[in-house]
């Protein structure tokens, strides 16, 4: 594909397009030294960011050389339906399962917020079909959140006089 004339953001929006990584490094070392600004504000005519068009053509080699990069934007949402990525990653599952699945997983493990609603109202995971649920689900889940308790409310528990099982005091 030929990028005679294009303007950088113009390549950069091709190269995510048609998942062409020599094209992405060409249009993003050209910005030397605002590089993750130049990725994060660059749009296609639609508002969608360069994650948001990888995600759309399924473009996962551009998508993993994007993600590399620290300082990139995981969670904005499109002007028109309010997706991010991971939103468009999912309902890539319609063309091509592995492909979506793979590039939830990416998403997921650098962070994206699986909690994000669209326009709608929906989580990447309501636009999972039924069939696809159990695998694209635990993907979404992401690593299990922690529940921190303090030492003082640990204690307090203790002390309620519960005398169910594994409980101290029982004499």
């Amino acid at each position: 594909m030929s990028t005679a004339g294009a303007t950088p953001q113009e390549t950069l929006v091709a190269a995510c397009r048609t998942d062409n990584v020599d094209m992405l490094e060409e249009a993003v070392h050209g910005q030397e030294g605002h590089e993750v600004e130049f990725i994060n504000q660059t749009r296609d005519s639609l508002g969608n960011d360069c994650l948001h068009v990888c995600a759309k053509y399924g473009s996962v080699n551009c998508l993993d050389w994007i993600l590399d990069i620290s300082g990139i934007e995981l969670n904005h949402h499109s002007r028109m339906t309010g997706d991010t990525p991971l939103h468009v990653s999912v309902m890539y599952l319609n063309k091509n399962e592995e492909t979506a699945l793979q590039m939830v997983e990416m998403l997921m493990e650098v962070g994206a917020d699986s909690l994000a609603t669209n326009n709608d109202g929906f989580r990447p995971v309501d636009l999972v079909p039924g069939d696809y649920r159990e695998r694209f689900g635990a993907a979404l889940e992401g690593p299990a959140p922690t529940l921190q308790y303090s030492a003082d409310a640990v204690a307090d528990d203790d002390d309620e006089g519960d005398e169910g099982e594994g409980s101290e005091g029982s004499e």
